[in-house]
């Protein structure tokens, strides 16, 4: 499925427009659930139309034109009975007079509908050429979870909420915060140090967050949270790669549960580590 292009874009027109049937709504909505730059082009597309409607709507609030206005009263204020007819010379006969009024009143609202489609068009278009660094960035659960990461692993001697000096307590408290069910895995082919976990929030949505620390010093973490609705699973726990700036993270979906292990990007066996938990999840 491409996931950029005019084809994409076509697509998600439709979906805006309701347009679609039910199986490609789906498909679109996993798309942009999933998809960075598709959620980033349907937000723009999003916008555009709302730019046009606007445009449209302040048009049909303005008032008509006053010599219009004037052209619309004089011609009702013509009588409607037919005068009776009297001949005269042809040299001296008055020209037959039209009525302007209707030509007045067909052009003013042709006016209107060019003028609310030219805004359609212009706030789509400034859309379109507004650099991405103006544009609303599109957020997902992933950037929420790099950002908490980065605040946390800079603070020095609070890197957890809880230590794991008692394991037990340690995964009843997670598992509550985040309303779901938490093990501890069995982590064989590395030395890690758990060190403890945090609560904290991506998307509106509760995260457990268990923090290790490997031999080097940096530190990794396994978050989980209830997956988006939606979200469907995948038994064969196929690992989604996301880099943002220095880190990695590995995520997948299996259960209900969005798992994510995040990392410095120049860690080596970070990958290994995420299939080695993924198959005891």
């Amino acid at each position: 499925m491409p996931t950029t292009g005019s084809s994409l874009a076509l697509r998600l027109s439709a979906l805006i427009d309701g347009e679609v049937d039910d199986a490609e709504r789906r498909e679109l909505e996993r798309l942009v659930e999933s998809d960075d730059e598709a959620r980033r082009l349907y937000q723009r597309l999003k916008a555009g139309g709302a730019a046009g409607t606007q445009a449209f709507d302040a048009m049909l609030s303005d008032p008509l034109p006053l010599a219009l206005v004037r052209q619309m009263r004089q011609g009702t204020d013509q009588p409607s009975a037919t005068p009776e007819r009297v001949a005269t010379p042809a040299a001296t006969a008055k020209p037959k007079r039209v009525k302007l009024w209707p030509r007045f009143v067909a052009g003013g609202v042709g006016l209107v509908l060019i003028g609310g489609s030219t805004g359609f068009l212009i706030g789509r278009t400034m859309n379109d050429e507004m650099p991405a660094d103006i544009l609303a960035p599109a957020r997902s659960w992933r950037d929420d979870i790099v950002d908490a990461y980065r605040i946390h692993t800079r603070q020095q001697g609070h890197l957890v909420e809880m230590t794991a000096t008692e394991p037990d307590r340690l995964v009843a408290w997670l598992s509550q915060g985040a309303g779901l069910s938490l093990t501890l895995p069995t982590i064989k082919d590395r030395p890690l140090t758990l060190e403890g976990g945090r609560l904290i929030v991506a998307e509106g949505k509760p995260v457990a967050t268990l923090l290790y620390r490997t031999e080097d010093g940096d530190v990794i973490a396994l978050c989980l949270m209830k997956a988006p609705l939606g979200t469907p699973d995948d038994n064969a726990r196929t690992l989604s790669e996301t880099m943002r700036d220095n880190l990695a993270m590995l995520s997948w979906n299996a259960g209900g549960v969005t798992y994510a292990v995040l990392g410095p990007s120049s860690d080596p066996k970070l990958r290994a580590l995420a299939e080695e938990i993924a198959d005891q999840m």
